[in-house]
C-alpha cells in the first residue's frame, strides 16, 4: 500500500531518522535513476527492542508515543509470520509479475496489450518511499496492476515509474496507452483503501487518468461492511446496552442527532464518551472495537484464512529498481533483497485479489471457475488442482514462453544467458545462489517438480570432475530445504549438448569434446546416489548453429516439444486414479469451457501477422498454407489490411515464419500463386 497512513495496523511507522539521510531527487520519466539508498532487506529488526523500559528519556509526547507503536507493531507481525502459515496464492498460478519500465521490449508491451484486452477487472495497489526531512512528500516508485481473465489465470504488472521511458519515446507510448486501457471507464477497479488516494502521487507520471474511473471498489470498506454485517455483536456487548442508560439532560437529547462531526467534545464529555462506548466482544468475533475502523489487509488475510501476510517491507526503498534487467544490484544481498520486494509487491496484490473471490462480490461472480468449491459444489464437480513445474535454464531455453498452461500443468521457466551451476565472481550467473533467491525460492515451494538445463557454461570453463561437484552441492541443498523435491522424479537434469566452440580453458575441439562426455557420465553415475533423473534430449551436431554452441532456428522446437512431453509424462505419473463416477453434463460443460479458454490463451501467445493485399481470400491462404505444410490454429479477422495467423504451439509458428516472407500476400504474389494454381 502506498500511503503511510493507511490503517494497516501491522505496519510499523518507521523511524528515518536513524537511516541514511540522503534522498534522491524526485525525477520524473527520468531514463536512468539511481537510489542512493539501498532497500533493506530486514528494516524491523531495529525496532524489536524498542519498549518502555528503553525508550530515550528524550521522547516525549507523540514522539514517544510513535516511537513505542513502531516497535509494538515489529514485534506483531514477527509473531504472526512465526505462528501462522505464510500467505499464499493457489500453487497453479504464475505469479511472476511483468515489469515495465523504460528496458521492456515493445513487442512485450504490444504482447500485454493484446493479450489484457478481454479483461474488465483490475486489482491495483502501489509502493511508494515515505516522506524524509529532505522530502515532504511520499516519492512514488511502483505501480502494481492484476488482471483477472478468470479465477484460474491472472497477469500481474509492475510499473517502475521511476524507471519510465522518456514521454516522447515509442515504448513510452505504449505503456500509457496500456494504462489508458486498464483505467478505462468501463472496467472495474479493485483497490484496498479509497483508490483515488492510492492512485493520485501516480498521476503525475500522464499513465491515466482518475476521472475516467468509473467503477471503483474500495475492498477494503466493503470487507468491513460485510464482516461487520456476518459478525454482528453477542448480547452482552456494553454497545448493545447503550439504549438502557439514562440521560441525566433531557435537554441534550436533541443533541445526539446533530452530526457528530459537528460537535465540540469538550463541550460534551460525558454525552460523547457514552456514545462511542467500546466493543466488548471477543477480539475472535471484532478485533476492531469500533465498526467504523477500517480492516489492514494483514488482518483480513489472518482472520479469513488463517494466513500470515509479511508487511515487515512496507517502508522501503522502494525506488531501488527491482527487475532485474535493470542491474541496480550488484551483490548477492541487493539482489535478493530487490526479490524479497518483488515478492512483497506481488503478495499485496494477490491478497485483495484472494479476499475478493473468497467474498464472491458480484463483479467477480462471473469469473469464478468451474473447480471452485462452494456450498453448492457436488464431488463430480469438483477439479483437480493442476500440477506446476518450474524450469531454471541457460540460454537454450531463451526462447520458451515464462509462463505455458496446458491442460495438464502449468510450467514457469526462468531462463539467463551465461548461467553456471557455480560462478563465484558474478551470483546473478551462479545457479546455486539464484535458487536460495525468494523469488525462485516460491517457485521451488510450489512445484511439484523442477527441470534443470545447466551445464554448457560451466563444463566450457571447469574440468568436469569440479563441476560434478557443484551439481552435488546443489541437489543437497534442494534434498534439504525442499521436501517435495526428495523424490527421484521430482529433481531432472539435462545432459549437456554437444558444442564445438572451443574455450580458452579448453581451446581444442577435441579437449572440449572429452570433458562434456566426462561430465555426462559422471552426472548419471551421481543420480544414482542423490536421487535425481538425468534426461537426454539428443541433440546431435546437425542441430547446431553455425556457433556451434547453440540450437539453430529451425531445431529449436527440440527442445520446447521435449519439455513438454517431459511434464506430460511426470504430470500422468503424479496424478491420482481416474474417477469412475459419471460426470453431470453441467459439469462437462464446463470442463470444456476451461479447456476452450486455455487453448484460446494458447494460441494467443503464438501467432504471427503479415499484411495482406484485398485479392487473397481464406480459401487461398488455406490452400497456400497446405502447399507449404503450415500447421495453423485459427485466421484472426483482416484488420486494416493485416492479418493475424494463429498457432497451437511454437514449432508450428516458427515454421511458419520462416516459410511466409513479409510480403507473402501481396498482389504480386496473388497473381503469380493463382497462375500456378491454374
Amino acid at each position: 500500500m502506498q500511503s503511510p497512513s493507511n490503517s494497516d495496523d501491522s505496519s510499523p511507522l518507521i523511524d528515518y531518522s536513524r537511516r541514511s539521510s540522503t534522498a534522491r531527487p524526485h525525477r520524473h520519466l527520468s531514463t536512468h535513476p539511481h537510489s542512493l539508498r539501498q532497500p533493506n532487506v530486514n528494516p524491523h529488526q531495529h525496532l524489536l527492542d524498542r519498549t518502555e523500559e528503553n525508550c530515550p528519556k528524550h521522547l516525549t509526547g507523540s514522539k514517544r508515543t510513535r516511537y513505542l507503536k513502531a516497535g509494538r507493531k515489529a514485534r506483531q507481525n514477527l509473531q504472526l509470520i512465526q505462528q501462522l502459515t505464510p500467505f499464499h496464492y493457489p500453487a497453479f498460478h504464475s505469479i511472476n509479475p511483468v515489469f515495465i519500465h523504460h528496458l521492456t521490449p515493445n513487442s512485450t508491451l504490444e504482447s500485454i496489450i493484446n493479450h489484457i484486452q478481454d479483461v474488465n477487472i483490475y486489482v491495483i495497489d502501489t509502493e511508494s518511499e515515505p516522506p524524509t526531512p529532505f522530502r515532504s512528500e511520499p516519492l512514488p516508485a511502483t505501480l502494481q496492476i492484476q488482471a483477472i481473465h478468470n479465477q484460474d489465470q491472472t497477469t500481474i504488472l509492475l510499473i517502475e515509474v521511476q524507471f519510465l521511458p522518456h514521454p516522447s519515446t515509442y515504448t513510452f507510448s505504449l505503456i500509457q496507452r496500456l494504462c489508458y486501457n486498464i483505467f478505462s471507464p468501463q472496467h472495474h477497479i479493485v483497490s484496498w483503501g479509497e483508490i483515488s488516494q492510492e492512485l493520485l502521487p501516480f498521476q503525475q507520471f500522464t499513465l491515466f487518468d482518475l476521472s475516467q474511473i468509473r467503477h471503483p471498489l474500495n475492498l477494503q470498506r466493503y470487507f468491513t461492511n460485510e464482516w461487520n454485517r456476518t459478525h454482528p455483536h453477542i448480547s452482552s456487548c456494553k454497545t448493545q446496552q447503550r439504549q438502557s442508560y439514562p440521560d441525566p439532560d433531557p435537554q441534550l437529547d436533541l443533541i445526539c442527532h446533530i452530526d457528530s462531526d459537528d460537535l465540540d467534545e469538550d463541550l460534551f464529555p460525558d454525552k460523547v464518551h457514552e456514545v462511542n462506548i467500546r466493543c466488548t466482544c471477543p477480539d475472535t468475533i471484532h478485533p476492531y472495537k469500533n465498526d467504523n475502523e477500517q480492516w489492514s489487509l494483514q488482518k483480513a488475510i489472518q482472520y479469513t484464512f488463517n494466513e500470515a501476510l509479511d508487511k515487515a517491507l512496507t517502508f522501503n526503498a522502494w525506488t531501488c529498481g527491482l527487475d532485474p534487467l535493470l542491474h541496480s544490484g550488484h551483490t548477492t544481498e541487493e539482489i535478493n533483497t530487490r526479490a524479497a520486494l518483488t515478492s512483497y509487491a506481488v503478495n499485496d496484490i494477490l491478497a485483495p485479489t484472494k479476499l475478493l473471490f473468497h467474498l464472491k462480490h458480484e463483479i467477480i461472480i462471473p469469473h469464478q471457475s468451474s473447480n471452485t468449491v462452494t456450498s453448492t459444489s457436488t464431488i463430480e464437480d469438483q477439479q483437480p488442482q493442476l500440477p506446476s513445474y518450474f524450469l531454471l535454464a541457460e540460454s537454450h531455453a531463451k526462447h520458451i514462453d515464462p509462463l505455458i498452461n496446458t491442460e495438464y500443468c502449468t510450467i514457469t521457466t526462468v531462463s539467463i544467458s551465461g548461467l553456471k551451476w557455480c560462478d563465484t565472481d558474478n551470483s546473478h550467473l551462479c545457479a546455486y545462489s539464484l535458487l536460495q533467491s525468494a523469488e525462485i525460492s516460491s517457485h521451488l515451494s510450489n512445484a511439484s517438480a523442477i527441470l534443470l538445463l545447466i551445464g554448457m557454461n560451466s563444463v566450457r570453463q571447469f574440468d568436469a570432475s569440479q563441476v560434478i561437484q557443484d551439481v552435488a552441492h546443489t541437489i543437497t541443498y534442494l534434498h534439504q530445504h525442499y521436501p517435495n523435491l526428495k523424490h527421484k522424479q521430482t529433481i531432472s537434469i539435462l545432459t549437456t549438448f554437444p558444442c564445438f566452440k572451443p574455450s580458452f580453458r579448453f581451446p581444442s575441439i577435441s579437449s572440449l569434446s572429452s570433458n562434456i562426455d566426462l561430465y555426462n557420465e559422471e552426472l548419471n553415475d551421481l543420480s544414482k546416489n542423490l536421487h535425481y533423473t538425468v534426461l537426454d534430449f539428443h541433440v546431435a551436431e546437425s542441430h547446431l548453429a553455425s556457433d556451434q554452441m547453440h540450437l539453430h532456428f529451425n531445431h529449436r522446437y527440440i527442445i520446447y516439444n521435449s519439455i513438454i512431453e517431459h511434464f506430460k509424462a511426470l504430470s500422468q505419473y503424479q496424478s491420482p486414479p481416474p474417477r469412475t463416477h459419471q460426470r453431470s453434463r453441467d459439469a462437462l460443460k464446463r470442463r470444456n469451457k476451461i479447456r476452450h479458454n486455455a487453448l484460446k490463451h494458447k494460441q494467443q501467445q503464438f501467432y504471427i501477422k503479415r499484411n495482406i493485399d484485398t485479392h487473397w481470400k481464406p480459401k487461398h491462404i488455406k490452400q497456400l498454407f497446405a502447399q507449404y505444410n503450415i500447421k495453423y490454429a485459427r485466421l484472426s479477422e483482416v484488420h486494416k489490411h493485416v492479418i493475424t495467423i494463429h498457432f497451437n504451439n511454437l514449432k508450428d509458428r516458427d515454421h511458419a515464419d520462416e516459410q511466409l516472407t513479409t510480403d507473402i500476400f501481396n498482389e504480386e504474389h496473388f497473381h503469380q500463386y493463382s497462375h500456378i494454381e491454374q
